[in-house]
């Protein structure tokens, strides 16, 4: 490697664009190491902290990993993990969400749901919903003590379980890259909750579901949008 002096200015930025240069220069592949911090500092004319800055930033995006008493090495990069790493993003935690972010997220959710129902019901594939079943009886518990709280938990769990039916794991990854960070913090916006009639709506679900009625697809629609 040939010495390439950066500017000062957003030193570790500039690092971890470089490194993927460099990675992308000489072709590197999953599994490969990365030159030391002390061979990049020297490369890069910089301080070693700001290498390891620039590292750093690389693997918070999970392009790299270090192996104790090695080095760094560069991961294996998927659509799955790709979505994890913005999923799991710190910055999902600071969203500020507006009544029209909320209401379009909740047609994003119909649109995935409904979706993944159809092609559940439109495949030749048969899923016992005993995961749905045990959701919706711990639901009937939880109204049954007014714990409005865990029936919340559960409502995601259910919704959750359905997209699943679909069996594409990149439609559930997306579900959950949408709905996971904000859907919680977005109950402000949401009105007083009948939670009875949800729960009889869920029950009206579960059971065109366990028929596979493709008017259930209706129902779905309708249960998510008359929440937004």
């Amino acid at each position: 490697m040939q010495p390439m002096p950066l500017e000062k200015e957003k030193l570790s930025d500039l690092v971890a664009e470089r490194l993927v240069q460099y990675i992308e220069e000489n072709n590197l592949q999953p599994g490969d190491m990365l030159p030391t911090e002390k061979e990049l500092a020297k490369c890069f004319r910089i301080g070693r902290t700001s290498v390891r800055e620039g590292i750093s930033k690389l693997k918070s995006i999970g392009l790299l990993h270090t192996v104790q008493g090695y080095g760094c090495i560069i991961n294996e990069t998927s659509i799955s993990s790709f979505l994890e790493s913005i999923s799991t993003s710190v910055l999902s935690r600071f969203v500020k969400l507006d009544m029209q972010d909320y209401r379009q997220i909740m047609e994003t959710r119909a649109l995935l749901e409904t979706y993944a129902l159809r092609t559940y019901i439109s495949s030749d594939r048969i899923t016992d919903p005993q995961k749905l079943y045990i959701i919706v009886r711990r639901m009937d518990k939880a109204l049954g003590i007014s714990d409005y709280s865990l029936f919340q938990e559960l409502d995601f769990d259910f919704h959750r379980q359905i997209v699943h039916l679909a069996n594409n794991s990149i439609l559930s990854q997306i579900y959950e890259l949408v709905k996971e960070p904000f859907i919680r913090r977005a109950e402000a916006f949401c009105p007083t909750q009948d939670h009875s009639r949800l729960q009889e709506e869920h029950r009206q679900l579960l059971d065109g579901i366990r028929r596979k009625d493709m008017a259930v697809v209706q129902i779905l629609d309708n249960h998510i949008k008359c929440q937004a």
